[in-house]
């Protein structure tokens, strides 16, 4: 889902179709594994001053390494964390181009990226430090190509909604598709990025300060930290406009260090058909309409509100007792798959018949 949302007015953009704690090293082929959980691999890119007539991004350092550091106490029960940072003079066009590469070929198919990248930018390029691009084709055929389908990409730059919109053809799957071709939810802000001082008086851009309040405040009250939990109180809370696009499945970024978190956090990311196990409490579960040929409506008057729902792992918007959900045309064409996780830590998985 893509949406725009500001103090004074909230545009709707146009759906993203979608079917929807210590760092640790990836143990070597052939070695004996150290950590079998799947990595998250952070990658930062930051870039403070440039030559003219750029202009100067004040705090993009600071905010990487705020991020990273958050990011990786959120994620750290859940994921081994590899962090992969390039700032200053050193995030030329030949470091980034390397990094990537590299990234590329260490990811594997149950890892998860998260990419960030403050600087400055336009909706066709963002700019590094020696003079060099990276541009919506290249970032998108990058991302595309990657073994991990499952990834976060948060772009603080000018005009960084253009640039995200720019990539999309690069990852969306055709409209018969049953999944999205990516599990990706990606921030960006259309025109210059607002700046607002932090606490110590320093500047900042909202965006980054917003998405790092919404990872403190997630880690503090979730059991199971979301993508879709972080792009609800980034929406919520920004007074400028911002794009969050989403599309696939919703993301697992972290949870608390106690085990019925971490089950939760896996079943979540799990594949496999859930064991049912709310048994005669288990809620009624319903859908009632297609709108807009993608936007699935159900019904759920008996679940508690603190329940978490997905369809095709794609978790619902809640209004009330109604919910709504994207889903490609496709998907929309067969049975759906819906799983529930109960405030209790009961589980529920059915399938309801093509709407």
């Amino acid at each position: 889902m893509s949406a725009v949302r500001g103090l004074r007015r909230t545009w709707s953009v146009v759906v993203a179709l979608a079917l929807a704690c210590a760092p640790a090293t990836r143990a070597a082929p052939g070695a004996r594994a150290i950590d079998a959980r799947p990595v998250l691999h952070i990658v930062s890119i930051a870039i403070e001053d440039y030559a003219p007539p750029l202009e100067r991004q004040p705090g993009a350092l600071q905010s990487a390494v705020a991020l990273r550091d958050s990011l990786r106490a959120v994620a750290g029960a859940v994921y081994a964390v590899r962090t992969h940072a390039l700032s200053g003079a050193g995030a030329t066009a030949t470091a980034v181009h390397a990094l990537l590469s590299t990234i590329a070929r260490d990811i594997r198919a149950d890892d998860q990226l998260f990419l960030y990248f403050r600087g400055a930018g336009s909706a066709s390029a963002l700019h590094l430090a020696d003079g060099g691009t990276l541009r919506p084709n290249e970032l998108g055929g990058w991302l595309a190509k990657l073994r991990s389908r499952t990834q976060v990409v948060v772009l603080d730059a000018a005009d960084a909604a253009g640039f995200i919109h720019a990539m999309r053809p690069k990852l969306t799957a055709p409209r018969e598709a049953l999944r999205a071709a990516r599990d990706l939810t990606a921030f960006g802000v259309p025109g210059a990025p607002v700046m607002v001082s932090d606490l110590r008086g320093r500047q900042q851009t909202a965006l980054g300060v917003e998405f790092l309040r919404a990872l403190g405040d997630e880690r503090r009250a979730a059991r199971v930290v979301l993508a879709s939990a972080l792009a609800t109180r980034v929406l919520e809370r920004m007074d400028t406009p911002v794009m969050v696009y989403q599309s696939g499945r919703d993301l697992v970024l972290g949870a608390r260090a106690e085990p019925a978190a971490l089950a939760d956090a896996a079943a979540i990311r799990d594949t496999t058909p859930w064991r049912t196990t709310c048994g005669a409490s288990c809620p009624m579960i319903t859908v009632t309409a297609v709108e807009q040929r993608i936007t699935l409506v159900g019904r759920a008057p008996e679940l508690a509100p603190d329940a978490l729902v997905f369809v095709n792992g794609r978790r619902v918007r809640w209004m009330g007792d109604r919910f709504e959900v994207e889903l490609p045309p496709g998907a929309l064409r067969l049975p759906l798959r819906v799983r529930a996780l109960l405030p209790d830590g009961s589980r529920l998985e059915q399938a309801l018949p093509p709407p």
